[in-house]
């Protein structure tokens, strides 16, 4: 009996450390179980960030593609406005001059010799007069003023463009917005004009006719 009971007495001791071990292992295959999770959580955190990277690397891709074809864009561009700004300023020298000159001839027969300088013309062919010290735009002139002013303008580009066969000109009714004073100084235009070029003039109204043949 006594060594029964000492025999009990041992597997009760060996099952008692075998469930404390049970257990303690339990314990460490729950922590290792989160332990797992956890580092699986990371990793799909990892995984999408690491996507997100990714689409970064190609929107910047994307990007530097974009500078790149932006940066040739811009560098075109300002060669082509530097070669815009030589010839522009080729065209004042070679024709701008010459026109105001021409311009300032012109204008001197029907203001009775009044100085064409306070006449500004730019490179767009814009003419503005000066008034108190302000250019306004000729359309703020009178009618009549207006059209001699633009007749002037055609005169000088006639001059200016063709330097040895002159062309016809044929002019109709031009006068059509002059009061008899200005007549008087568009016909002296036409006088002026009819030295270097043929000029034909058509009007219907029988006293402009008459002062020409006068």
């Amino acid at each position: 009996m006594d060594g029964e009971l000492s025999g009990t007495e041992d597997i009760d001791g060996r099952l008692a450390e075998i469930s404390a071990k049970t257990e303690m292992l339990m314990r460490s295959f729950d922590e290792k179980v989160q332990e797992k999770n956890l580092y699986h959580t990371n990793i799909r955190e990892l995984e999408e960030e690491i996507g997100h990277i990714e689409d970064d690397e190609e929107r910047l891709a994307g990007l530097k593609e974009s500078y790149k074809a932006d940066s040739d864009r811009y560098k075109l561009v300002e060669k082509t406005i530097g070669y815009l700004t030589e010839a522009k300023n080729r065209f004042i020298a070679r024709y701008m001059e010459p026109i105001r000159c021409s311009f300032g001839k012109y204008y001197g027969i029907i203001k009775d010799g009044v100085d064409a300088d306070e006449y500004l013309i730019d490179t767009g062919l814009n003419i503005r007069r000066r008034e108190l010290g302000v250019y306004r735009s000729i359309e703020t002139q009178s009618d009549g003023l207006g059209d001699l002013i633009g007749l002037c303008m055609k005169a000088a580009l006639l001059d200016v463009m063709y330097k040895d066969e002159k062309p016809v000109v044929i002019m109709d009714d031009p006068f059509s917005n002059l009061d008899e004073e200005n007549i008087k100084w568009g016909l002296a235009f036409l006088d002026k004009l009819a030295e270097d070029y043929q000029v034909i003039y058509l009007t219907c109204h029988p006293d402009r006719i008459k002062c020409i043949g006068e």
